[in-house]
């Protein structure tokens, strides 16, 4: 995949990441620097933009690291390494910008779930998965007053 070529064309970028291209144009400076504080190691084929690139399109469209690994032509074990390495950077990045509260902090690797299609953005996307999360904490705690509730009724 040539990166720069995404890059040049608004649709195209919309498409792969759901940002306008101006979103992501925003984005990218603070990326950069969160992503290069913890970089040590031999010289990677990808830069600055195509990591954000390969992380936005895996929250965007899910695909496996294979996949990614054959868009990018990296191997897979890297795409997960990078999709590892982004998400923290892009943390701290929402972060600065006061978006942490789109942030799930307990958020693990196995609880990824790919973004639907109709999300127009990676933050309607977060915010989403936030109020998803809140929903199924509030549900949990219901469940556990009924079993309190009936454990004390049987008494």
């Amino acid at each position: 995949m040539n990166v720069e070529n995404v890059w040049k064309s608004e649709e195209k970028i919309l498409n792969a990441t759901g940002m306008t291209k101006a979103e992501a144009e925003d984005l990218i400076p603070d990326f950069t620097i969160e992503l290069n504080k913890s970089s040590k190691g031999r010289p990677t084929k990808l830069d600055d933009r195509g990591v954000f690139l390969l992380m936005m399109l895996y929250y965007r469209h899910y695909p496996t690291y294979e996949l990614l690994g054959l868009m990018f032509e990296i191997d897979p074990s890297n795409a997960s390494r990078w999709v590892d390495r982004a998400e923290t950077a892009f943390r701290k990045v929402l972060s600065k910008k006061n978006f942490s509260h789109l942030i799930l902090q307990d958020r693990g690797k196995k609880s990824r779930e790919p973004l639907s299609n109709s999300a127009k953005s990676i933050l309607m996307a977060l915010n989403k998965l936030s109020a998803d999360q809140k929903i199924k904490m509030n549900i949990g705690t219901t469940i556990q007053e009924r079993k309190s509730d009936t454990h004390q009724k049987s008494l």
